[in-house]
C-alpha cells in the first residue's frame, strides 16, 4: 500500500499537465505554459539522486522501514499541497514557484522509496519466494500508475472541461493525505527486516561486522560494478515503461492526432496486464536464474518493439491494445525479478543505498527525458515508429548488464533448491 500511495502521488502530476498548466501559468501563452509545467514535471528527476542517496545512507544505518515511514508523510504532504496552491492568477509568480518547490519535495521522496521498499521486500521473504515477494514492487507502482490512467479518465468523463479545469483536477491531488495516512500506518505496523536487526546486533565499535559506517561510500567504492549491473538492469523496464505504456496519450494525441482518451485506455489496459504479469514473472525467477528471465524480457521486448509500434502507428484501438499487452508481457519479464535481481547483488549493510542508487541513474539517464527524446527523433525522422529504435536500445544496455554480470560480480549464493540455477549466476 505504501508503495502504490508513493507512486500515485509521484505520477498524477503528469496525467494532469494540461490543468495544472492553466492554473499555475500565464495563460498568454498556453503552448510556454505547457512547457512550462513540463519542465516542472522534469524538474521530477533532478532531486531522485539526491533523495535516493540520503535516504540509502539512513535506511542502510537506521533502518528500513523508518525511512519509509518518513518518505510517505513527505510525498503525501507535498502531492496534497499541490491541490491547495492557489492558481496564477489570485498570488501571481508564487503559484509556480511553490508548485516546483513541492515537485521537488516530491522527487526528493521518490529517490528514496526505491531503495528502501526493495530492501524491506527482500529482506522479509523466505529465500525461495524472494522473486514472487520482490515484484511486489513493481506491480504496486504499475497498480499506482493504472489507478492514476483511470482516475484521469474517469474524471475527465465526469466532469465538464471547464469544471475540471477550475477545480476538478484538484480532488485527485487531495486524495494523496487518506491514502498517505493508510500507508504510513502500514508501514509503522511492520517490524524491521531480519537481516537489518541482525547486522545491527552484531555490528563492532567501527561497524565493520554489522552496519556500515557510511554505506553510500562503502557501496560507491566496494561495489560500484555492481551498481552500474544493476542500473543497467534497469535500463529495460525503466525506459521501456515511459517509452510505451506511459508515454501512449501524448503519442496519440499529440503524434498521430488522435484523441488523446483513446491513448489513455490503451494505456490503462497495458497496465493492468502488466501488473497481473509482473507477479508471474517475479515467481519464475524463483525457478530459473533471474538474469536468464530478465535476459529474455529484454530480448522480446527488442523484438516486438518496431512490430508493436507500426500497431500503434495506424492509429486503431484494437491493434494499439494488442501491441500494449505484448510490451506488458515483455517488459514484465524484465521488471518482476529486479527487486530480487538487485538485492543479491550486494550485502545487506549496502543494501538499501545500492539500490537505491542504481534505481536513481537508471531513471534519470534512461527514463527521465526518454518522452522528449522519442518526441525528438519522430520530428527529426519523421517516422512515427522511431520510439521503437529508442527501446530497443535501452533493451540492449540491460543484455549488455546482465551479460556482464556472469563474469564482472561475484553472486552470492542463491537458495539450496535452486543452487543449479544459481551457479549460472556466477
Amino acid at each position: 500500500m505504501g508503495n502504490f500511495v508513493e507512486w500515485y502521488d509521484f505520477v498524477i502530476y503528469a496525467f494532469l499537465a494540461t490543468q495544472i498548466a492553466r492554473n499555475f501559468f500565464p495563460q498568454s501563452s498556453p503552448t510556454a505554459g505547457l512547457l512550462s509545467t513540463l519542465a516542472v514535471l522534469g524538474a521530477g528527476f533532478v532531486l531522485r539522486p539526491i533523495g535516493a542517496t540520503v535516504c540509502g545512507y539512513l535506511g542502510d544505518r537506521f533502518g528500513r522501514r523508518n525511512v519509509l515511514s518518513g518518505v510517505i508523510i513527505s510525498m503525501s504532504t507535498a502531492t496534497f499541497l499541490m491541490g491547495v496552491i492557489p492558481s496564477y492568477e489570485v498570488v501571481g509568480v508564487w503559484a509556480p514557484i511553490l508548485l516546483l518547490v513541492l515537485r521537488l519535495i516530491q522527487s526528493f521522496s521518490a529517490g528514496g522509496e526505491f531503495g528502501g521498499v526493495t530492501s524491506f521486500l527482500f529482506e522479509h521473504a523466505r529465500k525461495d519466494r524472494r522473486g514472487l515477494i520482490g515484484s511486489i514492487q513493481p506491480a504496486s507502482m504499475q497498480v499506482a500508475v493504472a489507478t492514476s490512467v483511470g482516475l484521469s479518465l474517469a474524471v475527465t468523463a465526469w466532469m465538464s472541461p471547464e469544471m475540471l479545469n477550475t477545480w476538478g483536477w484538484r480532488i485527485l491531488f487531495f486524495l494523496a493525505l487518506p491514502m498517505g495516512l493508510v500507508g504510513l500506518y502500514i508501514r509503522l505496523g511492520v517490524e524491521e527486516t531480519p537481516e537489518f536487526l541482525n547486522a545491527k546486533e552484531n555490528a563492532g565499535p567501527d561497524d565493520a561486522e554489522g552496519l556500515s559506517k557510511n554505506p553510500v561510500k562503502e557501496a560507491l567504492t566496494q561495489h560500484w560494478k555492481q551498481i552500474i549491473v544493476a542500473a543497467l538492469a534497469c535500463a529495460c523496464w525503466t525506459a521501456g515503461g515511459y517509452v510505451t505504456l506511459l508515454y501512449l496519450p501524448t503519442y496519440f494525441g499529440s503524434v498521430l492526432e488522435r484523441p488523446s482518451r483513446e491513448g489513455l485506455l490503451i494505456s490503462f489496459i497495458g497496465l493492468s496486464v502488466y501488473v497481473v504479469c509482473i507477479p508471474i514473472a517475479g515467481r519464475l525467477s524463483d525457478s530459473f536464474p533471474r538474469w536468464k528471465v530478465m535476459l529474455t524480457g529484454a530480448v522480446a521486448t527488442a523484438v516486438v518493439a518496431i512490430p508493436a509500434f507500426h500497431m500503434l502507428s495506424t492509429g486503431s484501438l484494437a491493434l494499439g491494445v494488442l501491441a500494449a499487452v505484448l510490451f506488458a508481457i515483455t517488459m514484465s519479464l524484465c521488471s518482476g525479478p529486479t527487486t530480487a535481481f538487485l538485492s543479491e547483488l550486494v550485502p545487506a549493510k549496502v543494501r538499501n543505498s545500492s539500490n537505491a542508487i542504481s534505481y536513481a541513474i537508471a531513471n534519470t539517464v534512461f527514463a527521465g527525458f526518454a518522452p522528449f527524446i522519442v518526441t525528438w527523433m519522430i520530428v527529426q525522422s519523421g517516422s512515427v515508429i522511431s520510439p521503437a529504435y529508442y527501446l530497443i536500445g535501452a533493451q540492449l544496455l540491460t543484455v549488455l548488464g546482465l551479460v556482464f554480470n556472469t563474469w564482472l560480480v561475484r553472486r552470492p549464493e542463491r537458495v539450496p533448491s535452486t543452487l543449479v540455477a544459481a551457479d549460472a549466476h556466477d
